[in-house]
């Protein structure tokens, strides 16, 4: 493993990154189980605490384009080796808070997320994912998932069907946890929860750059995935 670095908040990894599952990678794999025990652990932890959510390894494609948004920011593609199952989970999470946020007047936070964690553009306004799943569940992913309203196709396969569970759940959990609580409440929640995911969850990243170490890498992290080829 070419680089070790010290933890990383989520805001923070996501700074000049675009993330990219390969399709070496199992599609989504987090059942209604693991996703409400993710928001548990949310639920509980302190807004002036840290939660160390695990190991994210990174691969970063030093042949993709250089990519621009709107904004200046470059944006490096980086394959995902391990941590796709958290990094997609906490994604479709923010996307939520979004959606929330924006139906209550939040406008700006709301944009932020968007830019930052769900899809930004470039200077032709053409999108620009922050996170693309592997190929079989991608467009799925983004027309289905992270849409305010999602597209007709049903899940084809079951990692599309969990996707679409952990979107429901997430909806089911933020009607159940406002119910009791009045709209500027609600708001204040919501940006409790934002500070959580993007500032109080942090990673250990390792950085790998040669694409041998990093079917070596992903063969003992995970024996679940597709065969890689050479």
């Amino acid at each position: 493993m070419d680089s070790v670095n010290n933890t990383y908040s989520l805001g923070q990894l996501f700074i000049e990154r675009r993330f990219r599952v390969p399709d070496y990678q199992r599609g989504y794999s987090w059942d209604k189980t693991n996703i409400t025990d993710f928001l548990d652990d949310l639920k509980y932890l302190s807004v002036d605490r840290v939660h160390y959510t695990g190991t994210v390894v990174i691969h970063p494609d030093r042949q993709a384009p250089e990519l621009f948004d709107q904004g200046g920011e470059k944006l490096s593609l980086i394959d995902i080796v391990d941590g796709q199952q958290r990094l997609t989970t906490a994604v479709i999470l923010l996307d939520c808070i979004r959606r929330e946020l924006r139906s209550l007047g939040e406008v700006r936070l709301a944009d932020g997320i968007m830019r930052r964690f769900v899809r930004t553009f470039d200077d032709d306004e053409q999108p620009i994912p922050r996170l693309t799943l592997n190929a079989g569940t991608n467009a799925f992913f983004q027309e289905n998932v992270l849409k305010d309203t999602p597209g007709q196709l049903p899940p084809q396969i079951s990692s599309e069907r969990r996707l679409e569970v952990a979107r429901q759940v997430i909806e089911r959990y933020f009607k159940s946890e406002a119910s009791a609580l009045s709209e500027a409440e609600v708001k204040r929640w919501l940006k409790a929860l934002h500070r959580k995911i993007t500032d109080r969850l942090h990673f250990s990243l390792y950085e790998v750059d040669s694409e041998a170490e990093v079917g070596i890498i992903f063969e003992v992290m995970n024996d679940r995935g597709k065969a890689l080829t050479e």
